[in-house]
């Protein structure tokens, strides 16, 4: 028998102490704050859990890989990465260590792109994929350039474009000692600067 019930969605206890506990959730109140980063939690175990963070211990070690990690749950799933991978495409034969790997995977074979962007109706086959494309959206651009301040969506983006201010230019012609930054530049000097032996009688047009 659980005497104890909440008032807002039925749910009984055996304790009046853990009702008053589950009573927090409704109310929004998280009374145990970390004093590193103001967070708050609705137990004081997950506050514990949380101060292993700001720690640096890593009690649950990796008995494979030795590789540690704060929380228990972590860890368990960081495990399964060690397995083999049970969850196998039937139509291209790629497999997964998660179900939800496999899920996410197969819509790429039924051509379906269900996760639509609202603002500009692009689709896509991947959840991921959307949240990505709807940074390009928003106005804010995190990434920053220290040299000319100019900002960008993505991370990779701004690697990218810190070659232009660099020396490093990693794309090279393998004739020539020409070089580029970006590939799209690399494709366009090997379209228009690459020798044509081959010239067409009637116009002279070479390939």
């Amino acid at each position: 028998d659980k005497p104890f019930k909440c008032m807002i969605c039925d749910k009984a206890f055996i304790k009046k102490s853990t009702l008053k506990q589950h009573s927090l959730m409704h109310s929004g109140d998280k009374p145990f704050k970390c004093t590193t980063c103001d967070k708050g939690f609705l137990y004081k175990r997950s506050l514990q859990k949380h101060l292993l963070l700001h720690s640096g211990v890593k009690p649950f070690k990796c008995a494979t890989c030795n590789k540690g990690f704060t929380q228990e749950s972590t860890l368990k799933q960081h495990s399964l990465l060690h397995n083999e991978k049970q969850f196998k495409c039937t139509k291209c034969d790629k497999a997964f260590i998660f179900k939800s790997g496999l899920e996410e995977h197969l819509p790429v074979h039924s051509g379906i792109k269900s996760f639509k962007c609202k603002t500009c109706e692009k689709a896509f086959y991947y959840k991921s994929t959307l949240r990505k494309h709807l940074l390009l959206h928003t106005v804010d651009k995190p990434f920053k350039c220290t040299t000319c301040d100019k900002a960008f969506t993505f991370q990779s983006s701004l690697k990218e474009h810190l070659r232009v201010h660099s020396s490093i230019k990693p794309l090279k012609h393998t004739t020539r000692d020409n070089s580029c930054t970006k590939q799209s530049i690399l494709k366009n000097y090997l379209l228009y600067n690459v020798d044509k032996p081959f010239k067409c009688m009637i116009c002279d047009k070479a390939f």
